[in-house]
């Protein structure tokens, strides 16, 4: 599939189909230990049946690790993070990561590694990484309402940049707040509130989303 893609019609059981089958890859993938990390539509490959399957693992990182850098050097299992923003597509960059990114470029940093690296306070190396697992469920997010909507939303995560993305983010990604999305189903914009929202994703298991009963509903 493409962002671009302007002849994408889909019904509405397709769409759910879609993004049921997505979500289970995504769950399977972090459950082998991976974070994909640069989700798409042209990462995401369906055939004519509607199956669906994974490319690009080139971004792709760890989901958990024993050794952080920005904190103490003996740790128990914890998430992944990273000090590269740069994930995905712009449209599907998470908020953290595009806040850093712009801090990177008002800065002039070209690698963010070897900056992060060169900074030995760890509280405030601390400041430049972010959560693997929770960038990805937003992402996730993303690409459904790419699918449900047929085209995105908004363009970036910007709140200066773009105008629709800053009134749902300052409604904590209520769909429900957004005249857009009045037709959709209401049991789908739960679960993508959950996947968008900071607060809501950095908690949230993606087998909670699959074993949704929305799911199971007749449309």
């Amino acid at each position: 599939m493409d962002d671009d893609d302007d002849d994408l019609v889909l019904t509405v059981e397709e769409k759910k189909s879609i993004l049921y089958k997505a979500l289970n890859l995504y769950t399977r993938l972090h459950e082998a230990g991976l974070a994909h990390l640069d989700l798409s539509a042209e990462n995401v490959l369906i055939d004519e049946n509607n199956e669906v399957r994974l490319c690009d693992l080139g971004k792709s990182t760890p989901v958990y690790t024993t050794s952080l850098r920005h904190l103490d050097d003996s740790l128990d299992l914890a998430i992944f993070e990273s000090c590269v923003p740069c994930v995905g597509k712009e449209a599907y960059m998470p908020p953290e990561c595009m806040k850093l990114y712009k801090e990177y470029r008002k800065m002039k940093i070209s690698s963010p590694f070897d900056y992060a690296n060169s900074v030995r306070d760890r509280r405030e190396r601390r400041k430049w990484y972010f959560d693997v697992l929770t960038a990805e469920k937003y992402m996730l997010g993303i690409f459904f309402m790419w699918i449900w909507n047929e085209g995105h939303l908004w363009d970036c995560s910007d709140p200066s940049k773009d105008e629709i993305f800053n009134e749902i983010n300052e409604c904590e990604m209520d769909l429900d707040k957004c005249d857009l999305t009045d037709n959709w189903p209401e049991g789908l914009k739960a679960m993508i509130k959950r996947l968008l929202n900071f607060e809501s994703r950095k908690e949230l298991n993606l087998k909670d989303i699959y074993d949704d009963p929305w799911w199971s509903t007749i449309m």
